[in-house]
């Protein structure tokens, strides 16, 4: 096997599937309830603003995990805070 086929061999095993979302892709899988399968996807935290008055928002903000299928673009958001 010469050095260009080898370098294309290891790329197709380590690049991610061709993805839904224009992000890159930290290597989670998840299960994703739309593909019905595991599937990559991408996992941020966000601070979100609960009250829709905006003189109360800054201190309605609470942590949200946010997961969001590089497959089919699927997203799943999870409260963290639930005191």
């Amino acid at each position: 096997m010469n050095l260009s086929v080898a370098r294309e061999h290891v790329m197709a095993a380590t690049t991610p599937p061709q993805t839904a979302i224009d992000r890159p892709w930290n290597g989670t899988t998840e299960d994703c309830d739309a593909c019905r399968a595991e599937t990559p996807h991408e996992v941020t935290i966000e601070i979100r603003a609960e009250s829709p008055d905006p003189e109360n928002a800054g201190c309605s903000r609470e942590p949200y995990r946010i997961a969001t299928c590089h497959l089919c673009g699927d997203e799943t958001v999870l409260r963290m805070n639930n005191a």
